[in-house]
């Protein structure tokens, strides 16, 4: 857990933890020994405070567009990730769910979309996608539905009733701008903003659709957001009915108004889908875990949306990017920390252009001479601009964001889009053609590969390179681990790792404490000094 985290009802900030060092060890370990053994937890940690956050869409004035938000006691989190690791140990999640899952991300199902519709289009078939959107997920899990789940998953019924008694009176304030409402019983649903949360709800996620998995094989999820793929239009439709049955008996709800079809390759007269005697909204693009997918394959749509959203990273932090006393150096460190992720997210798995990398370059230089305080008329040129604020050429980076990617997936146990069509492997493209395609129109296989070539890299080269890295990236994780030691006098991880090994061997389900890993994640002068 990091620091300056808003504080629950008992008004204990994490820092207090950190600072006791192994008083606080021992203590909490103490602690959570007898929530264990009793199966009761401190009413104190029962109390909430729900802060509700804009979606950023929709009407403002609409309390459907917001999401709450719960404030809960730190300690109470510390606890949470304790049973967290246990649970993971024993319960086993379909691969076809991407959410909460280690060594899974967005990407992963971004990219296997992107592949399938590629796939097709290439073959000149139709292929027939719907997104589905349940309404406020969360909010909508029966407590019944969730012992049920846990105790079909394999559970230790020690633990459920341990989970219950976390649900059990609780109860919360809603916090808005003009005051604090009366206290109120919660008897429904998920505590959202809770570390055990995420992992229940792919646990309900997967028994409620462990009997629809079996004859719609190709379906994703990440979380609540499911994509349905079929080759036939009739056939998508009865998988969706299929789903939508499954999921409304067990208390959740499909959204008609958000639930929308893509199809790829479409012929004349193919019809459209429905719900329920409801036809579903038919669009030629959909915006994906944040990333825009089109029917026609086009990818310009998603490049305007990353410089957009990096104008929108920018704006957040102009009063860094626009202050004249602060160095450039600085301003670039900003501006790699806040900016450049927003615009870089997803296009591992977009096979970009020349003209929309330049686009993406064009959108980046003016933001860098903005923030420097210079013109074109200045006449500096790009690479000066690049150098004063120690940030390189952005299509290097997505370069080096595909490879990182390629890297990612070569070393996966077991690829999880095979369930969803067959994986293209590399060795099919001959090295011949490499040089001559251009971007228009490629696959991402072959973008990758012309990133090789261009880097003049071979797969063998690429491999050994990439197990260097990995060796590199583990020693420089490991030295800053040491160092932060070293300076600090103990940090939370250490605090959660020690208290798993003081609760000691699980004496009902035979379960260990995993240990968590964490992830750390010459200027001009003019330029630096901010003068003109």
């Amino acid at each position: 857990m990091k620091s300056g985290k808003a504080v629950g009802p008992d008004d204990i900030p994490v820092e207090v933890w950190k600072c006791q060092g192994e008083a606080a060890v021992e203590f909490l370990a103490s602690l959570f020994n007898r929530v264990l053994e009793s199966e009761k937890m401190p009413e104190e940690w029962r109390r909430s405070v729900l802060v509700p956050i804009f979606k950023n869409k929709g009407d403002v004035q609409s309390c459907s567009n917001y999401r709450g938000i719960k404030l809960v006691s730190h300690t109470m989190k510390l606890w949470k990730r304790v049973v967290e690791a246990r649970l993971r140990k024993v319960v086993e999640i379909c691969e076809q769910q991407y959410g909460f899952m280690p060594r899974k991300s967005t990407t992963d199902a971004i990219f296997a979309l992107r592949i399938l519709m590629e796939k097709y289009r290439d073959g000149q078939r139709e292929l027939h996608c719907v997104f589905v959107d349940l309404e406020k997920a969360y909010d909508r899990v029966p407590r019944e539905e969730l012992w049920y789940c846990m105790r079909k998953s394999g559970v230790a019924e020690k633990y459920v009733r341990v989970v219950q008694d976390m649900y059990e009176r609780s109860r919360t304030v809603v916090r808005c701008a003009v005051g604090q409402t009366e206290e109120f019983k919660v008897e429904v649903g998920l505590h959202q903003g809770s570390a055990l949360s995420p992992f229940l709800f792919a646990i309900v996620m997967d028994q409620l659709s462990e009997e629809v998995r079996q004859e719609s094989p190709w379906t994703m999820m990440f979380a609540d957001d499911i994509v349905i793929c079929s080759e036939s239009r009739e056939q998508v439709e009865e998988n969706l009915e299929r789903w939508r049955f499954a999921l409304e008996r067990r208390g959740m709800k499909v959204s008609r108004s958000k639930t929308e079809y893509i199809c790829v390759n479409e012929r004349e007269g193919s019809g459209t889908v429905r719900l329920q005697g409801e036809e579903v909204k038919k669009v030629q693009e959909f915006k994906y875990l944040g990333s825009t997918v089109q029917s026609n394959g086009e990818c310009g749509k998603e490049v305007k949306k990353r410089v957009q959203a990096g104008w929108n990273g920018r704006r957040k932090v102009s009063g860094v990017l626009c202050d004249r006393k602060i160095s450039a150096r600085i301003k670039g460190k900003v501006y790699r920390t806040v900016v450049r992720p927003a615009m870089l997210y997803g296009l591992e798995t977009v096979s970009l252009r020349k003209r929309q990398e330049s686009e993406l370059e064009v959108a980046e230089l003016k933001m860098l001479r903005f923030s420097l305080g210079v013109t074109r008329l200045d006449r500096i040129r790009n690479e000066y601009i690049r150098r004063t604020a120690h940030v390189g050429r952005l299509g290097d980076k997505v370069r080096e964001a595909r490879l990182r990617w390629f890297g990612h997936v070569q070393r996966r146990e077991k690829l999880v889009w095979n369930d969803m069509g067959s994986f293209t492997n590399l060795d099919h493209f001959k090295s011949s053609n490499i040089v001559t395609c251009s971007y228009d129109h490629m696959t991402p296989f072959a973008v990758l590969l012309v990133d090789m070539n261009e880097t003049q890299m071979n797969l063998q080269q690429w491999e050994i390179l990439s197990y260097i890295s990995y060796i590199g990236c583990s020693l420089s994780t490991l030295f800053s681990a040491v160092t932060i030691f070293l300076y600090t006098f103990m940090n939370i991880s250490q605090i959660v790792a020690a208290i798993r090994r003081r609760i000691g061997p699980d004496p009902y389900a035979e379960l260990a404490i995993g240990n968590e890993q964490y992830e750390k994640s010459g200027a001009g002068r003019k330029l630096a000094t901010g003068k003109q």
